[in-house]
């Protein structure tokens, strides 16, 4: 596994007791994420004092973290099973929620990156009453949680259910203008389709192209990194209006077979003629762990494998919980109250740096190797100022 080693200098000029002084801020940064940070106080007439010698990311094994844990890096991307919140972008305006709503009041992208989904459901909608805002609310808010977690590998399917579908062209101008480039999104070479195909996490995350965007309107030879869901992944029925009604037939496509897997796993409430709607009332029965488990066991037992497990009401139940177990880690949940990682930029130089209040993601600490790398930064700081 290689990942680029990065050192980052800031300066800053302040003064003390009317003595000017020079700040040099070193980071040391392996595949994006600050592993070392040291200070370095240079007082006129060039008196050294080191001010803090100190692991302000004490992440020995930074470089082979992929989405919180070391063991998942070298897992496919298609060996992983991935938590994902429906239609991530309806969130309820009351509470309790309105008819179109499958997220509570308050729950944000961000609340729900927080709890623990790193797959998104977000698209256009033809209906007036689905009709949460713009699509570019929704993916700069993602742009951000993805810019400040580097290695995180995240998945956005992106439904095109509106009347006319929205075309590939609108969709990439959507976020280009959110401020996503290309190269964050991972190009599935062409006929690459079974599960084998698919690269490792660390792959993706050393690569920097760790985001896969699905979609079912595609123009693969002008946009090769917007790929098709309807090519690449199948999935269960999604209109279940009771607990018996959760099993694991392929619903879409009809026939054959493809290398990801989607488990729809929520409940609705038919309105006779009008549809039907999400069901709140048995949210916490549906996205109990029981529950989960059951349909998910009904794919097990016919051979299939679960790769995404989309649910309603993401902040009730235990579906991150389950997804991780089967996953083999334990996931770190924040309370929703904000942001996991909070980020600074540098004023001079612009370098993004996560604080050590990364609550997602399990702490490895190897002080014999903070240590060294410390000592060798110190030593190369004294050296250059």
């Amino acid at each position: 596994m290689s990942y680029p080693f990065q050192l980052a200098i800031r300066n800053s000029v302040g003064f003390q007791f009317g003595v000017p002084l020079i700040e040099r801020t070193f980071y040391c940064k392996v595949a994006g994420r600050v592993c070392v940070t040291f200070i370095i106080i240079i007082k006129s007439p060039m008196k050294l004092s080191l001010l803090a010698v100190f692991g302000l990311c004490v992440l020995s094994r930074a470089q082979s973290l992929c989405n919180g844990f070391s063991s998942l890096c070298d897992k496919k991307y298609s060996e992983v099973m991935w938590s994902c919140t429906h239609n991530s972008y309806s969130i309820s305006t009351i509470n309790p929620p309105g008819v179109a709503a499958n997220q509570l009041q308050g729950y944000s992208l961000t609340k729900q990156w927080n709890s623990g989904y790193r797959c998104f459901n977000v698209g256009f909608r033809s209906c007036d009453i689905f009709n949460v805002g713009p699509l570019n609310s929704s993916l700069t808010e993602l742009k951000l949680l993805i810019d400040a977690n580097p290695t995180d590998v995240v998945t956005i399917y992106f439904e095109n259910s509106g009347s006319p579908t929205v075309s590939t062209a609108r969709l990439a101008a959507a976020l280009i203008a959110a401020g996503f480039k290309s190269s964050y999104f991972w190009a599935q070479p062409a006929g690459s389709t079974t599960s084998d195909s698919w690269p490792t996490l660390s792959t993706m995350i050393s690569s920097s192209s760790r985001v896969v965007l699905l979609t079912t309107t595609t123009d693969l030879t002008t946009y090769p990194w917007i790929l098709s869901y309807n090519d690449l992944s199948a999935e269960s029925y999604y209109t279940v209006t009771s607990a018996s009604g959760f099993n694991c037939s392929q619903f879409r496509p009809a026939s054959g077979t493809r290398g990801l897997f989607v488990l729809n796993h929520f409940r609705s409430v038919s309105l006779l003629a009008f549809g039907t709607m999400p069901d709140y009332s048995d949210s916490s029965t549906t996205n109990s762990a029981s529950s989960i488990n059951a349909h998910i066991s009904s794919c097990t037992s016919v051979g299939t494998k679960v790769n995404f497990l989309f649910v309603d009401w993401g902040n009730i139940g235990d579906a991150v919980l389950v997804v991780a177990t089967a996953n083999g880690v334990t996931p770190v949940i924040s309370n929703n109250t904000g942001p996991v990682i909070t980020s600074v930029s540098s004023p001079t130089s612009g370098i993004k740096i996560p604080f050590l209040s990364d609550a997602k993601q399990p702490q490895s600490y190897n002080w014999l190797i903070v240590t060294v790398i410390t000592t060798v930064g110190v030593l190369f700081a004294a050296v250059i100022v």
